[in-house]
C-alpha cells in the first residue's frame, strides 16, 4: 500500500480567502453529472428532499454555502477553502483520466493517494457532517439531562468552554472544521480497500448527493453496528459521473469474488453440467474478478443502478443531482418512509 501522506503544506498566511460561495460539492465533480448544454452554464436536476420539488439550477449554484469553511470568529479570517482547493485540484485531474480512460488500470501510487485524501476529506466537509456534529452534542445534552445532570455543568462536561448557546455553536463548527484537517490520515482506509470501477450502461443515470460518500455493509453484527472506514464487509461509493461510481471494498469482498471465479474454473474443468446452479452467470463472476484484480470496469444492472441511487438518496441532508428529471425513485422512498427528507442522525440508547 502506498504511503498516505498528506498533502498539507500550507503556511498559515496561506489560510485565507475572499470567497465567500463555498462549494460543500466540489464544481468538478458536480459538472459530471449536469446536463450538456451548448450554451451557458452547465445545469443540474436537483431535488429538494424537504420541499418534495425538483428543478435547474447552475452548478455554480449547486450545494454552496456562505463563508462555510471559515473559522468562527477568526481575527485572521482562516478559511480551509485554500486547502480544499489544492485537494480538488489534484483529485480532479485524478478523476478526469479514470473518466477518459473507463479503467482504473493505468492509476499510479501518487494518484490513488490524490484520490484517497480527496474521498477521506469529501465524506468529512459537507454538511451533512456538520449536522451530525450538532445533532449528536444535543442528543448528548438531552441525554446527561434526562440521567439528572445540571443544566449549568453540561457544557463543563461535554468539553465545552462557554454555557452560551451562540458560543457553543460557533465551537462545533470550529470542532467540524478540526476534524476535516484530520482526515488525510484516514485515506490510508479508502487505500487499503479493493478499489472498482463501477460503470452503468443503462437508462437508469447516476445521482449524486450533498453528501456523496455512501457507506452500505450486507454483514450484520448486531448492536455493534456495521458501518464504519475499516469495519469488515463495508462498501464505500463515490459517484464520478452520471455512468461511473467508484467504489471502494473491503478486501473480504475482493477474496470472495476471486473465490467464485476460481470455483467457477474447477466447475469447467471437473463438472461443466452445474454451471446452470450458479447464483450468478460465468460471465458475470468473471467481470468482477477481473475489476478486482486489473481495474477492468464492471458493468452494472439496472437493480444495481437503482441501489447505488438509493444510497444516494439514504445518505443525501437535503439535495440531489442528476443529468435527468428523473426522480421518482426519490418520491417513493419519501412516500414509504418520511424519514428520508433529512440525512442520516445518529441515535444515542
Amino acid at each position: 500500500m502506498p504511503d498516505a501522506t498528506p498533502p498539507f503544506n500550507f503556511n498559515l498566511t496561506d489560510l485565507t480567502t475572499d470567497v465567500r460561495r463555498q462549494h460543500t460539492v466540489p464544481r468538478f465533480l458536480l459538472h459530471n453529472f449536469a446536463e450538456d448544454r451548448r450554451r451557458g452554464p452547465r445545469q443540474l436536476f436537483t431535488f429538494d428532499k424537504q420541499s418534495g420539488r425538483s428543478f435547474r439550477q447552475s452548478v455554480n449554484d449547486a450545494t454552496t454555502r456562505r463563508t462555510f469553511y471559515n473559522l468562527e470568529d477568526h481575527p485572521q479570517r482562516w478559511s480551509l477553502e485554500p486547502l480544499l482547493g489544492q485537494i480538488e485540484s489534484q483529485a480532479s485531474e485524478v478523476i478526469r483520466k479514470i473518466i477518459q480512460e473507463q479503467c482504473l488500470t493505468n492509476l499510479t501510487d501518487n494518484e490513488r493517494i490524490q484520490l484517497a485524501v480527496f474521498a477521506a476529506v469529501q465524506r468529512s466537509r459537507t454538511f451533512a457532517n456538520l449536522v451530525t456534529i450538532e445533532t449528536f452534542h444535543r442528543s448528548l445534552q438531552d441525554k446527561l439531562a434526562a440521567i439528572g445532570a445540571a443544566a449549568e455543568d453540561i457544557p463543563a462536561i461535554l468539553g465545552s468552554s462557554t454555557g452560551e448557546n451562540s458560543d457553543q455553536q460557533a465551537e462545533l463548527k470550529n470542532f467540524f472544521l478540526q476534524s476535516i484537517l484530520s482526515q488525510a490520515e484516514h485515506a490510508r482506509h479508502f487505500l487499503d480497500k479493493s478499489w472498482v470501477l463501477i460503470q452503468n450502461p443503462t437508462s437508469t443515470a447516476f445521482y449524486i448527493s450533498d453528501n456523496p460518500i455512501t457507506m452500505h455493509n450486507s454483514n450484520d453484527f448486531g448492536p455493534y453496528g456495521n458501518i464504519g472506514l475499516a469495519v469488515p464487509g463495508i462498501q464505500i461509493h463515490l459517484p464520478l459521473s452520471s455512468t461511473l461510481t467508484l467504489a471502494f471494498y473491503c478486501p473480504t469482498i475482493r477474496d470472495k469474488a476471486l473465490e467464485a471465479r476460481r470455483h467457477l474454473q474447477h466447475i469447467v474443468a471437473t463438472n461443466t453440467h452445474l454451471i446452470r446452479h450458479l447464483e450468478r452467470s460465468p460471465r458475470e463472476i468473471i467481470e468482477h474478478a477481473k475489476a478486482h484484480l486489473d481495474g477492468t470496469p464492471v458493468p452494472c444492472s439496472k437493480e444495481n443502478a437503482i441501489f447505488l441511487n438509493h444510497l444516494q438518496v439514504t445518505w443525501a441532508e437535503q439535495y440531489l443531482f442528476c443529468q435527468d428529471d428523473n426522480f421518482d425513485l426519490i418520491r417513493r422512498m419519501i412516500a414509504d418512509n418520511p424519514g428520508y427528507t433529512t440525512g442520516l442522525r445518529p441515535q444515542i440508547s
